[in-house]
C-alpha cells in the first residue's frame, strides 16, 4: 500500500469518516478504568487503534497528546483536535526536554498524555529516553499498550503503521503502571526502559479483563 494512503486518509477523508470508522472496530482492554494522572506510551505504529479507543474517553476526560511538529504531525494534530483531544506540539527524541517545556501545564493538571516513545521519526519500536523523562520531571506513572488485530492493512510508512479493517477486533494490552520519580536513580531509568520496551513488545504480565468497547 503505497505511503499516499496515510496522507489521504488522514487529511482528505476527514475527521468524520475517521470517527465512523473507529466506531465500527470492536475493542477489547485489559483494564478496568485508565488512571488519570499517567502517561500511556505505545509504538507509533499502533497509532490508529489507540485513537479510535482514546476517542472515545476523550469527550469525558481530558487527554493531551505529544505530537511533532512535522507535515505528518500537523494532519494528525487536525484529526486529534476534531477528536477532543488535547495537543502539545513537540518531540520526545530531544532527551524530553523539549517535551518538558511544551507539557508543563498539562503535567501539572490531572489528565492522561499520550507519547510514542519511537517517534516522531524512528527507527520504529526502538525506545528513545525521552517519554521516561518526561515521567520523572512530572511523577507521573507510565503505563505501556501493546495492540493485537485480528485483521489490519499494513502501511509503506516508517513505522509500518497498523490500520485496522473496519469491523475488525482490536485487543489492547496495558501493562502495571511503572511509578517513577525524580529521584529515581539512573541504572533504575534504564531498568524501566528495559520493562517498557518488553510490554511495548507484548511481554508483559497483565491482569486481563476482557472488556469489550463498543
Amino acid at each position: 500500500m503505497k505511503r499516499f494512503f496515510l496522507t489521504w486518509f488522514i487529511k482528505i477523508t476527514g475527521p468524520a469518516i475517521i470517527f465512523l470508522w473507529f466506531r465500527t472496530l470492536r475493542i477489547e482492554v485489559s483494564i478496568d478504568k485508565i488512571p488519570k494522572n499517567v502517561i500511556l506510551v505505545f509504538w507509533h505504529r499502533h497509532i490508529f487503534a489507540a485513537i479510535a479507543y482514546l476517542s472515545r474517553l476523550s469527550k469525558r476526560s481530558p487527554i493531551t497528546a505529544l505530537v511533532s511538529g512535522s507535515k505528518d504531525g500537523k494532519m494528525l494534530q487536525s484529526a486529534l483536535k476534531a477528536l477532543h483531544f488535547n495537543i502539545v506540539e513537540g518531540s520526545s527524541s530531544e532527551g524530553g526536554f523539549s517535551s518538558l517545556l511544551h507539557l508543563e501545564r498539562s503535567l501539572k493538571a490531572d489528565q492522561v498524555i499520550l507519547i510514542t516513545p519511537d517517534g516522531p521519526k524512528g527507527p520504529p519500536e526502538v525506545m528513545k529516553p525521552g517519554a521516561l523523562h518526561v515521567a520523572r520531571y512530572s511523577e507521573k506513572p507510565l503505563i505501556a499498550i501493546h495492540v493485537k488485530y485480528s485483521s489490519h492493512w499494513q502501511l509503506n510508512s516508517w513505522d509500518r503503521a497498523l490500520l485496522p479493517k473496519p469491523f475488525s477486533r482490536c485487543e489492547m494490552i496495558f501493562s502495571d503502571p511503572l511509578p517513577i520519580n525524580r529521584n529515581t536513580p539512573e541504572f533504575e531509568m534504564k531498568e524501566l526502559q528495559n520493562k517498557l520496551e518488553l510490554s511495548l513488545h507484548g511481554h508483559q504480565s497483565h491482569c486481563r479483563v476482557e472488556k469489550p468497547i463498543h
